[in-house]
């Protein structure tokens, strides 16, 4: 074997050395010479050469230059080779692009009406696809024909279409594809359905179904030729199937709403030209039918009118019960419909790690969320209004101490004081931070804030992009539902921080002056007790004017309702996650629009028992209505008039904390003079000396501590401060008195605290992941460790009551001073807005002077005044329940004449068959709805009629009734399991049950607990002594030197 001698250049022909000075060259990849193959390197392949794009555009293909190569110096940088394609970034996502706008703009309009005939011929798929229906395409023979899989619930067929017209094709057979052009796959329509219906009850969960799917039908021989081809082709199917179910739906709602607004006009036309008579009309009717007459004067069209004068049509779809009447507004009714808020921090989507934008431009038709636009304005006009403050450690320190000297007072258009109102904020501000939300590190979208009425109905949901829950989300929300509503409408908001909410429109003017003269704030009723006790007086729905019984919790019960999305949802797509919430909310809207009626009735049960309950407490007391009306607005008047001036306060503060520190420092002293006589005796209880001497040594450390404290703050305490400060030491009344006033605040902060613990507990009843599991473990354990803590706090106080009135008895009290109620032990940790625990009756010096008012001094008058609200409240819920009936049925008739127009108007074969599905729809609505509320009072008088004729509900009764029920027979009952009796139950009554019965064996082992403790240390005085001294350290054989130093948390004791 030889080798060919290398060949080299001759030296004139070589070119010029390469320097260190000359640049780094960018060139196109066809500029670049070719190299001849080495030799014996015959089998070796050559890749083709890419094209490289630096990041202003220009070409990156590299030049070295060799000694063949010459000088390139002067070719163009801004052209490729143009040999091969560019692949760019964006060239996947250009393409995903082209095809959504396919499916979008084309294949789905194309689709519409075909498949509204395809609903015809099958009356709603419930008949097979005849081969009539089969669209066949007209192009000539030479158009290329493509295969398709069909895949069905048993079955995958192979089928033959022309590529011109694939979509029509399928969809004429009952089949859907999964591409708009030249589709792969088609899938059953009656599949798709099934999978709709399924994933609203279920975590949407595509990836395991279709792998059941191609599992189930691998089993039967039916295989795909590719893996996990159908779960990605499946998921677009189902995607776009829905789209086109919306489309159609949007169509539909389209000429329901032309109908309507004709005969809105027609019936203008008419009430002009007839006036009303109004004989043998009560009061109520007559205020209805003014109103009606006003409206008639403008369109009825709200939606284009410059001025409305009803709810917009978008509103009187989300719920009928709300917006669906014709007279907006009741003079009678401080809020003429009542709607709740809150913040939801589980709704969360992580952040994509590959980066990535949000992927085109996917809206569901009837979204309920408001725009990023809306939300963004709401936000900067926020920002302007109300810069953002300083939060550094300085800044801080300096607001507390401008808080702490500044006189308290109200606020302007404020009921509460300020001082209260700084309360309800730290106590929240407390609890947040001590929450786990989500965070903009981790997740592009944070969580949802939700607007619903008072029948648990969304009207807009808010996407939160930011860690904590911010005004401005509440702000646009608000801002969007006024902008639905005619002017003279009035709304109530009841939102956990209601108050601060109040405080901030009217300190900043966030809302315009018109909103703000037609909103009332309260707080919802689960949340209440993170609130003082004077800010309840005033926003608590049970103790405001206007809630009647609602609760403002709607949205809680919502956010518990869509907790299956929360895995599936945490990895989608943003328009992905807003387009699966929107659908969960269509499937509620029409699972509650059903249950209206029944909703109705339950209430006004609930309303008549406790309202019995308190007609039978009245009759106890045996006190005018009136005179427990007027001693109830005299103590809203005094609990929230503002605190004495502010020096005082913190004089006092300051001799509370003196005689704190002196108590404790008789503890060490005892405990010191103990030690010492057990070591001069010798007797050293079985501990060794070396641990007494330590237990010393840590013991006169402390006390030499406390006495420079001791010292130290007595020389800051002004003339006020030592002039209490010895008063209180020649006064064992007061000093006793002062103690139970100071740990009856702590026991208050404790229960507080408790309970925001306990909430989150209590919404974590059912975990989706073991982490969560965990979690709800730890909150239990740590919510259980603090109970006995509160259990001893309240025996120490209930002691220190006893101890008041043996000192009245001996006449070391004043003649009128007012003992203190003892905390009962039942309901301890309930925090109800009734119990109490938020009263502090003869704990101040205001009770020791004057007369005693009946709200403060008489038992029989404080249960009065108890009942005397809540019977005021029960007959507000009356009221607006009676309204409700009638405006459910003024809807009703509305929707059923504006469906018999259409039908009489239309003349499309296939609308007219949607439309007589709507009828049905309507009146089995209906029926369902009168059979619920045919007991129920009404506000006003109604026709006799709700629209259906008598026949046509008995019909859509008989077909609910045969639909509901299966024909079982008895063997066949009782040959079934146990817990069949629970298959048809509602899931949601199921959960509610199971939070209820979990809330309460909490609160039961609570009070068994609560109970132990009372009785060991009633029956056990030594134990009492003990908890006297809590925070003073003794000798002990069950712990460790440094566990018996260490010093209690809960020590407010003065001696």
């Amino acid at each position: 074997m030889s080798f060919r001698a290398p060949r080299y250049p001759s030296p004139s022909k070589r070119a010029p050395a390469v320097t260190s000075a000359r640049p780094f060259e960018l060139i196109p990849s066809d500029s670049v010479p070719v190299e001849r193959k080495p030799w014996g390197s015959g089998n070796l392949t050559v890749l083709p050469r890419r094209d490289f794009v630096a990041p202003d555009g220009t070409w990156a293909q590299p030049h070295v230059t060799s000694a063949n190569s010459g000088d390139s110096s002067n070719l163009p940088t801004d052209a490729g080779s143009g040999a091969h394609d560019v692949l760019t970034p964006s060239a996947h996502t250009k393409k995903k692009e082209r095809q959504w706008q396919k499916w979008a703009n084309e294949t789905i309009p194309a689709l519409l009406q075909p498949y509204l005939t395809l609903l015809r011929e099958t009356d709603s798929l419930r008949e097979s696809v005849s081969s009539a229906s089969e669209v066949t395409c007209a192009c000539r023979s030479h158009v290329r024909k493509i295969s398709v899989a069909c895949v069905y619930f048993e079955r995958i067929k192979v089928i033959k279409v022309c590529s011109c017209s694939a979509a029509l094709q399928l969809l004429s057979r009952g089949l859907f594809p999964c591409a708009p052009v030249e589709p792969s796959l088609a899938v059953d329509l009656n599949m798709l359905d099934y999978v709709k219906e399924l994933f609203v009850r279920t975590p949407p969960n595509t990836t395991a179904w279709c792998d059941t799917l191609e599992a189930f039908l691998g089993n039967r021989k039916y295989k795909l030729k590719t893996k996990d081809s159908l779960r990605r082709r499946f998921g677009s199917a189902l995607h776009w199937y829905a789209k086109l179910i919306d489309a159609k739906n949007k169509i539909v709602g389209q000429h329901l709403d032309d109908a309507r607004q004709r005969l809105l006009t027609v019936q203008d036309i008419d009430s002009v030209a007839n006036e009303p008579n109004m004989d043998n009309v009560d009061d109520s009717a007559q205020n209805k039918d003014s109103a009606q007459n006003e409206d008639s004067d403008q369109n009825k069209n709200s939606d284009h009118s410059d001025v409305r004068t009803r709810p917009s049509d978008y509103l009187r779809s989300r719920c009928p019960l709300c917006f669906g009447s014709e007279q907006c507004h009741n003079p009678d009714f401080t809020a003429d419909v009542i709607v709740c808020l809150d913040a939801c921090f589980t709704q969360k989507r992580r952040k994509n790690p590959r980066g990535g934008g949000r992927g085109p431009l996917d809206i569901h038709a009837d979204t309920v969320f408001l725009s990023e636009a809306q939300v963004k304005e709401m936000e900067e006009v926020v920002a302007e209004k109300h810069p953002a403050r300083s939060t550094t450690r300085k800044s801080k320190s300096k607001d507390v101490s401008d808080s702490a000297t500044a006189e308290d007072g109200y606020e302007p258009s404020m009921k509460v004081p300020t001082s209260v109102l700084n309360g309800c904020y730290e106590s929240f501000t407390a609890a947040d931070s001590k929450r786990v939300k989500a965070s903009t590190q981790m997740f592009s979208d944070t969580g949802l804030m939700g607007l619903l009425c008072r029948h648990d109905r969304v009207l807009w949901l808010a996407n939160m992009t930011s860690p904590g829950e911010r005004q401005h989300y509440a702000l646009a929300l608000v801002k969007q539902l006024f902008e639905h509503l005619p002017p003279a409408m009035t709304v109530g908001l009841l939102y956990d921080i209601g108050c601060q909410l109040h405080r901030s429109c009217v300190k900043w003017d966030f809302l315009e002056k018109d909103i703000m003269d037609r909103l009332v704030f309260g707080i919802s009723v689960f949340h209440a007790f993170g609130h003082q006790w004077a800010c309840q007086m005033i926003y608590h729905p049970r103790k405001c004017t206007g809630f009647g019984l609602t609760d403002g919790e709607g949205c809680e019960r919502f956010w518990s309702s869509i907790k299956i999305l929360i895995p599936s949802l945490r990895v989608s797509g943003f328009y992905q996650r807003l387009y699966t919430i929107d659908n969960q909310v269509e499937y509620l809207d029409e699972k509650s629009l059903k249950e209206l009626g029944q909703w109705l009735l339950c209430k006004w049960k609930q309303c008549q028992e406790r309202k019995t309950k308190a007609e039978a407490t009245l009759a106890l007391v045996n006190i005018a209505p009136e005179i427990l009306r007027q001693e109830w607005a005299a103590q809203i008047v005094e609990q929230t008039k503002p605190l004495k001036k502010q020096s005082k306060n913190n004089a006092n503060l300051a001799v509370t904390n003196v005689m704190t520190l002196i108590s404790t420092r008789k503890g060490f002293q005892d405990n010191i003079a103990q030690l010492n006589l057990m070591l001069a005796s010798g007797d050293y209880d079985n501990l060794e000396i070396e641990d007494l001497a330590s237990q010393k040594t840590a013991i006169e450390t402390h006390l030499e501590k406390i006495q420079n404290t001791i010292k130290k703050k007595r020389e800051l305490l002004g003339v006020d401060g030592r002039a209490n400060l010895a008063k209180l030491k020649n006064n064992k009344f007061l000093q006793v008195r002062m103690n139970a006033s100071v740990l009856k605040n702590r026991i208050r902060t404790r229960l507080r605290d408790r309970k925001f613990e306990l909430d989150r507990l209590e919404r974590a009843y059912r975990q989706t992941t073991s982490s969560e599991h965990k979690l709800h473990n730890h909150v239990k354990s740590s919510v259980k460790r603090h109970e006995p803590g509160v259990v001893q706090l309240a025996n120490k106080y209930n002691k220190l009551c006893d101890e008041l009135v043996a000192l009245k008895r001996s006449g070391q009290a004043l003649a009128k001073a007012i003992i203190p109620a003892k905390i009962e032990r039942e309901g301890l940790f309930k925090l109800d807005v009734d119990d109490d625990i938020w009263q502090d009756i003869g704990l101040d010096d205001d009770s020791d002077t004057g007369a005693i008012p009946a709200w403060l001094g008489d038992e029989n008058t404080r249960n009065g005044i108890k009942a005397i609200v809540e019977l005021d409240r029960c007959k507000e819920e009356e009221q607006r329940l009676g309204m409700e009936h009638c405006t459910m049925q003024e809807w009703m008739m509305e929707e059923w004449h504006a469906v018999l127009h259409a039908l009489e108007d239309c003349d499309n074969e296939n609308m007219k068959y949607q439309l007589q599905q709507r009828k049905l729809y309507l009146c089995h609505l209906c029926a369902v709805w009168e059979q619920k509320t045919k007991t129920l009072p009404s506000r006003y008088d109604m026709p006799a009629t709700w629209g259906p004729t008598e026949v046509e509900l008995m019909e859509a009764l008989q077909l609910d009734q045969s639909a509901s029920w299966d024909n079982e027979t008895e063997d066949d009952a009782a040959e079934s399991d146990a817990d069949s009796e629970l298959d048809g139950d509602d899931e949601e009554l199921l959960e509610a049950i199971e939070l209820s019965a979990l809330a309460d064996a909490y609160r039961q082992e609570g009070n068994m607990a609560s109970s132990e403790l009372f009785m060991e240390i009633r029956n056990d005085t030594w134990n009492i002594d003990a908890l006297l001294m809590s925070g003073t350290p003794g000798p002990s054989r069950n712990s460790s030197p440094r566990k018996r130093n260490r010093p209690e948390g809960d020590n407010v004791y003065i001696n």
